[in-house]
């Protein structure tokens, strides 16, 4: 735009040289319909503004890597003479990670009633806030522009993806002592209620194996049995929204929340009830999950938190308070790389620490004592399947 009111004040400048050169009536009323068209122009574009209305429609929810659209809705009065183009900002305001995008908008306007639809794919998920800002109207020349707040917002949920991480069964007997008596794993030992079945892998129980099913399919099949008696798995999300940049960071942090949620949501799915916990703000927030209620609720209380600056503190709470002591069994989760406190969890709980990272290379695994700590690059978790110990 600054270039067209450039080359129109050069316009200018060349009909008052000519003027004062020639002075004949034909280029004195050119010099003065120069003069006036642009403040006519605003006068129009001022008008036909007041009468025009702007609105922004999306879905108020979806999952992370789903492709939506944003309606923009513009309607007017009568039919716009002055004015030619809209130009306008989309912010996307992300609660939990606290970040902002801004997407750029550009419309022109032909007719009374129009829409333009934008396609749009968060790269986050959470809670978000989307509105539409910094609205200017431009004239058909290009030489005036008026700017325009508009006071409308939508908030819209965006769910975690899911993720190929699959809890299996131990088939170990892992526990603690408790009052004397050990406390075996909850799953694994009951045959009369299967949780899942795969493929045989070394070190399965033959007594697993589900012989007719593995004849029918001719490969070894083995059952994951369940007990839904107890609540003694803990799921802890556990990350912070500056470990990364932002530029980044973003992906693998929804990576690790996705990776969380689908574990949590698999157990659901097989009735094995577990707590959800993640540490957001100055808190934690645990809940039990024995069906899909609970999961969608717990998933809505997770996607209007913020997380923490720095990663770990969950952890440290954990093991401060030494609450680590009431479960069986904890996964924890993370974006990068595991912090060192995780090996001060007491001996007697198992611990398998899944940590979701940037780089671009290998899964890595590696066990100490009673904790495994799994190392996942965020293009690892979206195209291959992982075993998760439960």
């Amino acid at each position: 735009m600054t270039g067209i009111r450039i080359g129109y004040v050069m316009a200018e400048a060349v009909t008052v040289i000519l003027f004062l050169i020639g002075g004949t009536y034909f280029v004195a009323g050119v010099l003065i319909l120069e003069i006036l068209l642009p403040l006519i122009l605003k006068f129009l574009l001022a008008l036909e503004i007041s009468g025009m209305e702007v609105k922004m429609h999306t879905r108020s929810a979806c999952r992370l890597g789903q492709t939506i659209n944003i309606e923009v809705h513009v309607k007017s009065r009568w039919h716009c003479l002055a004015t030619a183009r809209i130009r306008a900002e989309l912010f996307y305001e992300n609660k939990m990670f606290q970040v902002t995008e801004k997407i750029p908008l550009a419309l022109n306007i032909d007719k009374k009633e129009f829409s333009l639809s934008v396609p749009w794919k968060p790269q986050m998920c959470g809670g978000a806030a989307l509105k539409i800002s910094n609205i200017s109207y431009y004239d058909i020349f290009g030489l005036n522009v008026i700017r325009k707040e508009l006071h409308q917002m939508q908030q819209i949920t965006v769910y975690p993806e899911k993720v190929s991480l699959r809890p299996i069964s131990s088939n170990q007997q892992k526990g603690r002592q408790n009052e004397g008596q050990q406390v075996l794993s909850k799953r694994g030992y009951d045959a009369t209620e299967v949780f899942d079945l795969r493929e045989y892998q070394l070190g399965d129980s033959i007594r697993s194996i589900h012989w007719k099913l593995s004849e029918k399919f001719d490969t070894v099949l083995v059952r994951e049995a369940s007990d839904t008696s107890n609540y003694d798995i803990l799921i802890l999300f556990d990350a912070g929204c500056f470990s990364y940049g932002y530029k980044y960071g973003a992906e693998v942090l929804s990576a690790a929340v996705s990776a969380a949620a689908s574990v949590s949501e698999r157990l659901m799915e097989h009735k094995v009830p577990h707590y959800l916990g993640m540490w957001a703000g100055n808190g934690m927030f645990i809940r039990q999950i024995t069906g899909r209620q609970e999961y969608d609720d717990t998933m809505d209380t997770w996607m209007n938190l913020s997380l923490q600056k720095e990663r770990g503190i969950g952890l440290k709470n954990l093991i401060a308070e030494k609450s680590h002591s009431e479960y069986r069994r904890i996964l924890y989760f993370t974006a990068g790389f595991c912090p060192d406190e995780i090996h001060q969890l007491a001996k007697d709980v198992n611990v398998t620490a899944v940590c979701i990272l940037e780089e671009d290379e290998d899964i890595r695994m590696s066990e100490r004592g009673m904790c495994t700590i799994i190392e996942i690059p965020v293009l690892k978790l979206k195209n291959s399947t992982q075993n998760i110990v439960v």
